[in-house]
């Protein structure tokens, strides 16, 4: 059977019953209501947890005592030159680049969803406090709300190296944001670079 065809309160069918939307929606869109039980239906996008892992490259201009290189790491001198992504194993865009992804549980909260994904997608592990909220946008589509956080930097030789898994091909350092599958992607990639 075919999802949102029938009413979730009563179990009538939409198509054989007849329902009524609001003034100004088509029919079939949403949110719908029953007529058989009036009851009102409502279709939401789904929230899903996008994370920016910031890359740096170790640099050969820092000229100054060991005792002072931790601190300038710190005050941000080393500059982000990239971002780590996933080559996709799963549509949609199997084999393209993009950020870690993936749904947020119901009841979960998206640092926990945040935490999970990068364990399942990368094996790096974070803690809640290490995550930062970027920004929260909609999918082109309009079906996901988009919750974007960044890590903190790492540096490129600690990308681990993973054998292939049911959601990713591989790990790859990106240069460029253009390089990502998608442009809401691309769009919080450029906003690590330097």
């Amino acid at each position: 059977m075919k999802p949102y065809v029938c009413c979730h309160y009563c179990g009538s069918n939409y198509l054989n019953k007849g329902f009524a939307s609001p003034p100004g929606l088509e029919h079939g869109s949403w949110p719908k209501t029953c007529a058989s039980c009036l009851q009102i239906a409502y279709r939401n996008p789904l929230p899903v947890v996008v994370v920016v892992i910031p890359l740096m490259k170790e640099p050969y201009s820092f000229r100054g005592p060991p005792s002072t290189y931790e601190a300038w790491v710190a005050s941000g001198g080393l500059p982000t030159t990239g971002v780590l992504a996933v080559r996709r194993n799963i549509p949609p865009d199997k084999g393209k680049l993009a950020l870690v992804s993936g749904y947020i549980d119901d009841q979960e909260h998206w640092k926990d969803a945040a935490i999970r994904e990068l364990k399942e997608e990368t094996t790096l592990s974070f803690r809640r406090e290490q995550l930062e909220l970027m920004d929260v946008d909609s999918s082109k589509n309009m079906k996901h709300i988009l919750v974007f956080c960044k890590t903190p930097r790492m540096m490129r030789d600690q990308i681990p190296k993973m054998e292939p898994n049911e959601e990713v091909q591989e790990l790859v350092a990106v240069d460029n944001p253009t390089q990502l599958v998608w442009e809401a992607h691309q769009r919080m990639a450029r906003r690590v670079w330097d």
